[in-house]
């Protein structure tokens, strides 16, 4: 029996994915791991065969997690190499922890960035407002 035949079987699909299916994405890239790194080889890391990728990932951060890798940024020379979104659209069994606090940490900075967006237009508006009035006064 293949592994997500025997957990699709024992577990509710959205328990499951909450706790263990993973995109190489969260698991690996987006914590900068190389994609010729030898945990990604076969002895470490589970694939799944059905579904054996996604595309399910936000295209914004994928874009600065490949320049990363491939040129480098914040400090960083990068890895140098031609990175491969084939690669990270491919799914797992997660491997560790760290990808749902990686993934769990980009959504919680989207949503910080829409609230102080939200927050700055409304103190803004608020502020010119004020000056007006103590201008006009």
């Amino acid at each position: 029996m293949h592994a997500s035949s025997f957990l699709n079987s024992r577990v509710p699909s959205s328990i499951l994915k909450i706790m263990f299916l993973e995109k190489c994405f969260w698991n690996f890239d987006a914590l900068f791991h190389p994609q010729q790194h030898p945990a990604r080889d076969s002895h470490d890391t589970f694939l799944l065969e059905v579904p054996s990728t996604t595309w399910e990932l936000p295209e914004d951060y994928v874009e600065l997690v490949k320049h990363v890798h491939e040129s480098g940024g914040y400090g960083s020379r990068g890895y140098m190499y031609d990175w491969k979104r084939e690669e990270a659209n491919k799914n797992l069994l997660r491997t560790h922890t760290t990808a749902v606090s990686t993934r769990m940490l980009y959504a919680l900075a989207k949503e910080c960035q829409r609230c102080v967006s939200s927050l700055l237009a409304t103190h803004i508006l608020n502020l010119a407002w004020r000056y007006s009035v103590i201008i006009k006064a």
